[in-house]
């Protein structure tokens, strides 16, 4: 890791410890501009002098450099994540998905820790999102769509929830396909295999928030080249919020099952595209990739 990727983990990431106070992503590329408006001083070393030189508050200024020396959390925070098997992505590695560099630009995520094998984040990929609480119809949609994306080719994403997440990954494993899992919490007390790639933002080892649910859900969207919505609840849950968001930023595009309910109409109306079971096997030929 270069030091470039070593200070953006240290003033974006809790490293495990929930009590850290991190710059949030707004905060983090505020900073930057500040920064770059150095050049080509920009190998300085970060004190107080230069942050205020740039524009940044006492407060802030000293709150940045606090964190940035805290060197030896860091190091002590990958030993952990390597003695563990666990990856580190910054949004400065070469090897970071550059799709979600395009679609989310500055929200992007500034880390991901991974487990499991990175190549999958290379391969075409289709998301599949929807409720913990299935109807028939809506379920054999899921899996379906699990089976198709593996036999296409292609690596499902998904939040590996109870209901529309993990039975679309039951059908990708029906196919031997692998799926890119987006977790709200932390890699412990799951299971792993070598088809299967986990993910979580900022830490891999905290727990569950709203905050970090909110998030997850965002990034399995803009992960994917298209989004599955396999059932929704109008007006609420985390299936909802999250193709509200996406439809709201295009960060893939969106197709809802059609199986009649008030919500699926209500997101063809904001701009989702109904597609049934017959369309599964032909979802590949929808993908764009620049």
């Amino acid at each position: 890791m270069n030091p470039r990727e070593a200070g953006l983990l240290l003033l974006t990431s809790h490293l495990g410890d929930p009590e850290r106070s991190p710059l949030t992503g707004s905060q983090y590329w505020k900073l930057s501009k500040k920064i770059l408006t150095l050049e080509p001083e920009a190998d300085r070393e970060v004190d107080c002098g230069l942050l205020l030189s740039v524009g940044c508050s006492q407060q802030e200024a000293e709150h940045i450099v606090l964190l940035l020396s805290q060197e030896e959390l860091l190091e002590t925070y990958l030993r952990k994540a390597a003695r563990c098997g666990y990856g580190c992505l910054t949004r400065l590695s070469p090897e970071y998905p550059q799709h979600l560099l395009r679609v989310m630009k500055t929200h992007a995520p500034p880390v991901l820790w991974t487990w499991g094998n990175t190549d999958f984040l290379h391969n075409p990929l289709i998301s599949v999102v929807g409720s913990r609480d299935l109807r028939p119809a809506n379920r054999e949609f899921a899996s379906l769509a699990g089976q198709e994306i593996a036999r296409q080719s292609c690596v499902l994403v998904s939040g590996g929830a109870r209901g529309a997440d993990r039975t679309a990954q039951e059908g990708a494993a029906v196919s031997g396909g692998a799926c890119i899992v987006v977790l709200p919490d932390c890699f412990l007390g799951h299971q792993n295999d070598q088809k299967t790639l986990y993910l979580c933002q900022d830490s891999f080892d905290l727990p569950f928030t709203a905050q970090r649910a909110l998030s997850r859900n965002h990034l399995i969207h803009a992960l994917g080249r298209m989004t599955l919505v396999a059932q929704s609840n109008q007006g609420r849950g985390g299936t909802w919020a999250g193709v509200q968001a996406n439809l709201h930023h295009h960060w893939s595009p969106v197709y809802c099952y059609q199986d009649g309910s008030a919500a699926a109409q209500a997101l063809y109306s904001q701009g989702a595209i109904p597609i049934d079971c017959r369309m599964l096997p032909h979802i590949s030929e929808f993908i764009s990739i620049p």
